[in-house]
Parts: C-alpha cells; structure tokens; sequence
C-alpha cells in the first residue's frame, strides 16, 4: 500500500498549486504510477510524476501563509477538509485582488494610449515620396503573391503543401455568379483581382517576352499582341469563371491567352503589321472574322509558307485550349472518379455543345438570305448564345428568373464587342475588340462542353469534353479554311 506525506503549499497570489514530496515518496509515487497502481488523489488526477524527483524538499516556507500538510495514508480528516477549504478561499480572494489591480491598472492605461493616439493622429502627413514608396511596397506584395499563386496553381504537386492544395479545391466554391451568403467574399475580390487584373498582365508580359525573342515584330505590333493576349485571356476567363473556380479560369486564361497573343503577333508582323492585318480582316466574312479570329483569317496565306508555319498555326493555340482546359479541373482533382464508361459518357455528351457554332453558321447563312451577312450574323449569335448561355447558369443556378439575367448580361457584352470589333474604323481598338469577342463566343461553347462533361462524368470527362470541342473545333475550322 502506497504511504504518502505531502505538503501542499501555494505562493500568495499564484495560480499554481505545488505538492512537494520527499525523494522517497517521490520514487512510491512515480512506481506507482508506472505499474497503473495510481490514477488520482481524491477528486484530481495525476497527468504526470516524472519530475517529482526533482522537486526541493519543502524546508523554507515562510513566504507561504497558509501551508496545508496531508497525510495520506489516512482519508482526510474534517480538520483537513478545513484547511483545505481555508487554503482556497484565501487564494481565491487573493487572485481577485490581483485581478481587479490589473483592472485598475488597465484604466489608468487606456487614458495613455488614447493620448498616444491623438499625438500620432497630429503627426505630419507622409509626403509625396513616401507614399510612393509605400504604395510600391504594397503593390510589389501583392504582386509577389499573385505570381506564386498562378505558380502554385500550375505545379501544385511541385510547390504546394497539404494546406495550399486544400484552399485551391475551396476555390472550387467561388465562382463569378454564386452570390451564396456563404462564400468568401474576400477571397472572391482576390480571386477576380489575380484571374482579371494581374494574370493578364502577366499574359501580356509573357507575349511580350515570346515576340521579342523570335524577332521580326516591330514595337506596336509587340505592344498590340500583348495587347490582344490580356484581352482573350480576360473575355474568356469571364465567361469560364462566371459558373467555374475563378483561380482556376484565370490561370488557363494566363496559357490560352499567351498562345493566342504570341501567334496573333507572328501573323500580324508577317503580313506587314496591324495596317495589313486590318486589311486582311476587314476583307473577310463576318464569319471567319468571329469564329476563327485571326487565324481563321490569315490560315490560307500562312499554310503556303511552309511547314513551320503550319505547325505553329495548328500546335500552339491547340496546346494553349488543351492546358485551359486542364487548368480548369485543379480544384476538382480529389474527387472520385465515377468510372471509364461514366467518363466517356460524359466526354462525349459535353462536346456535343460545339454543335451550337455550327449552328449558328448555318443560321447566318440561312437568314443572309433576307439580310445584310453582318445583321444575319448577329441574329444567330443572339438566339444561339442565349441558349448556351442560359444552359450555362441554369446547371449552376437554381433559380430560372436569376440565370435568365445572367445570360441576358453576358449576351449584351457579347454584342457590344461585335459591334466594336465592326463599325469603328479599322483599327488598332477594333482588332483588339475582335480578339475579345472571339474569345467570348467561343468560351461559351467551350465552357459549356467542360460543365456537361463535368456534371455526367467527373472532371476527366470534363477535360476530354473541353478538348474535343475546343481543339478538335479549332483545327477542324482552320483546316476547312485551307482546303
């Protein structure tokens, strides 16, 4: 049987209770403890005695005014329990003493702090300088964690953590049109500053880069491609984020844009800059000119330059669709895959939605019958978006009334760029008008094909959607151009 004599003492005002032990007892409790034997001391348990060895012996005590001695190999006594009672009801009113300084200290503070504040509220005005320098430190910032995000969204496996890659599948939740109470709102604001702000001026810098590197273009041309990469980076992306993960949109907008922008520049500089691309676009359908955009366009001219050009033509915008439509799936990796015939299903069922270009070609030439090309076009485009468009927020929004506003909003920006990209004079902000309106008519399908592929069969069945519409579409309709 355990024998025990403890000294339970407790500075004055301290809010930790000592048991001071011998080295004898010390060792009975710790092999007590050791063999299971030992659980608690009356109503406390014991958590751990491996430093009970080392405790002093309890010699000096006068700092301690009310030292309680228990002997416990006997229950305790009623005295015992009074002392005990005594014990606490002195350390209590002692920690309410020290409690209410502390309050009294506090509110001889707040007087301090609030004069502080008034002293540094008549500090002078950072000058102009300064606040330069200040706002450059913010922005650069900001800046450094836009581009590690796109980073990390590109090689999530290479740069990120446990913690990063579960926020990019939350991203999941935060899309354009989702007003839900319970999104983030902040993170959407710094979702949409990154995917429409900073990432496209990123595209521009990488386009940039890319022209200047293969040479041959002159400056406004270098600054125009730029120009026209940001531009289907942000059309497109505006479309893809309104009913998917903005983080996601964004950063395929960052390749497709790039892919896009770097050979509108090739094209431009090869048939005697933005004079001669003007040219070459003004003189074609209506169409070519929306549909296949620039490249569309300038497809039979650059063929008969050889295979370079044919490759570069065919390869690098198709790469450019293929990683959009990959990057689109980040946040949606971790989910179970509902098996090959489910992902096949659904693969073949979202590319469907090409169909609605062709389509729209067909009404366009059917109403030029009556019509102008130009209005006849415009007449198809409305009918036959605002169906995708609506099918669009109807898989994501529960409500009819609300996905009906949405698709009427989108719809009007449509047709706002088409009519930029054709009345002005041509130019500079009409070829730039083009490029965005391209994006935005063939976003819709494209993204339209990613969320039936999605909703049937997962995210790979997304992905294979979106290539087989996107890719096979755009190789199939530069090629119906050459031949």
């Amino acid at each position: 049987m355990l024998s025990v004599v403890a000294l339970i003492t407790m500075k004055s005002g301290s809010i930790r209770l000592f048991i001071r032990l011998s080295s004898e007892d010390a060792a009975k409790l710790q092999r007590a403890f050791r063999e299971g034997n030992l659980r608690a001391l009356g109503d406390m348990s014991v958590k751990s005695l491996k430093d009970a060895g080392q405790w002093p012996e309890a010699t000096e005590l006068v700092e301690e005014p009310f030292p309680v001695m228990l002997d416990l190999r006997r229950p305790l006594t009623d005295a015992d329990k009074q002392r005990l009672a005594a014990f606490l009801s002195h350390e209590k009113e002692r920690a309410r003493e020290t409690v209410a300084g502390f309050e009294e200290e506090s509110r001889g503070l707040l007087p301090r702090i609030a004069g502080w504040l008034s002293r540094l509220k008549r500090r002078p005005r950072l000058s102009a300088g300064e606040r330069v320098a200040v706002g450059a430190v913010l922005a650069g910032s900001t800046l450094c964690r836009s581009l590690l995000d796109l980073l990390f969204i590109l090689f999530p496996k290479l740069l990120g953590s446990a913690d990063s890659q579960e926020g990019l599948r939350e991203s999941a939740s935060r899309w354009l049109m989702n007003w839900r109470s319970t999104v983030n709102r902040a993170a959407v604001v710094e979702d949409s500053l990154n995917a429409f702000v900073i990432w496209p001026m990123v595209t521009a810098v990488c386009v940039a880069v890319a022209l200047l590197i293969f040479g041959g273009a002159s400056l406004a041309v270098v600054l125009w491609a730029a120009a026209s990469g940001a531009a289907l980076a942000v059309a497109g992306g505006a479309v893809c984020a309104g009913v998917l993960s903005i983080r996601a949109c964004g950063a395929g907008g960052v390749l497709i844009g790039t892919a896009f922008g770097v050979v509108h520049g090739l094209i431009a500089a090869h048939v005697g800059g933005l004079g001669g691309l003007a040219n070459l676009t003004v003189h074609a359908d209506v169409l070519t000119r929306t549909i296949g955009g620039f490249v569309g366009v300038a497809a039979p001219q650059l063929f008969g330059r050889g295979w370079p050009w044919r490759i570069l033509v065919l390869c690098v915008p198709a790469l450019g669709i293929a990683s959009a439509a990959r990057l689109m799936a980040r946040p949606y990796e971790a989910e179970a895959r509902p098996g090959p015939l489910r992902e096949l299903q659904g693969a073949l069922l979202g590319s469907l939605a090409g169909s609605g270009i062709f389509l729209v070609m067909e009404g366009t030439r059917l109403l030029s019958r009556f019509v102008g090309m130009e209005p006849a076009f415009l007449a198809a485009y409305a009918c036959l978006s605002m169906i995708v468009l609506l099918c669009l927020f109807r898989l994501r929004a529960a409500s009819m009334p609300l996905a009906a506003l949405l698709a009427l909003s989108y719809l009007m920006a449509g047709l706002l760029l088409m009519g930029a990209q054709w009345w002005p004079p041509a130019g500079w902000p009409a070829l730039l008008a083009g490029s965005a309106a391209t994006a935005m008519f063939q976003a819709q399908f494209f993204t339209l094909a990613w969320l039936i592929g999605y909703r049937v069969g997962g995210w790979r069945a997304a992905v294979l959607a979106a290539c087989l519409e996107g890719v096979g579409g755009y190789i199939g309709f530069v090629l119906s151009r050459v031949f």
